[in-house]
């Protein structure tokens, strides 16, 4: 049976929750909403006869429409600096996480 306090991720092993730190806003707010980034790429880049869009999912404060920038591939983020904050990790007890418990999205 699993347990119930893990989600599945693209075949790795999910951390346990209790053990991951909560998210917050600049404004302290903890509800986000998922959204899509779309960019532009040139039919020349691609080898096809028209551009093509690229969906580019990201997580984002609704209230302020700000994005997390950390949901974002650290190659364009600079793009949309203006429109990003730095998601405030509210710590846990993070001594008893091993390093093999990390997921770096980086």
């Amino acid at each position: 049976m699993k347990d119930q306090n893990s989600i599945p991720m693209g075949g790795q092993q999910a951390p346990d929750l209790s053990q991951t730190s909560v998210i917050k806003s600049p404004d302290g707010k903890v509800i986000f909403q998922s959204g899509i980034l779309l960019r532009s790429v040139s039919r020349f880049l691609l080898g096809t006869d028209e551009d093509a869009l690229v969906p580019i999912q990201c997580f984002y404060e609704p209230t302020s429409g700000k994005i997390i920038s950390s949901s974002l591939p650290k190659e364009i983020r600079n793009d949309y600096k203006d429109f990003l904050f730095e998601g405030e990790a509210e710590t846990n007890d993070t001594e008893n996480v091993s390093p093999s418990m990390v997921i770096n999205k980086d």
